[in-house]
């Protein structure tokens, strides 16, 4: 629908003509090449996510330790 010159007026309207030039077949070109894209993208954000998340959590434990240290000594 993003190219000029497209036959087609809506998603709605493109889907019997695409059905019908190319089988049900024709609905998914394309998913493969943006599903190799899309996957590392993916595995990159959710492990970046998980490391950061790990290290908040590492680095909240170390204050709270700094924090009841500071604390008994200057009992």
């Amino acid at each position: 629908m993003q190219m000029k010159g497209t036959p087609y007026k809506s998603v709605l309207d493109a889907i019997p003509g695409i059905v019908e030039r190319d089988g049900l077949v024709g609905l998914y070109r394309g998913f493969l090449p943006n599903a190799l894209k899309t996957l590392p993208n993916s595995s990159i954000r959710l492990t970046t996510y998980d490391m950061v998340k790990r290290l908040i959590s590492t680095s909240q434990k170390e204050f709270q330790r700094i924090v009841e240290e500071n604390c008994s000594k200057h009992r």
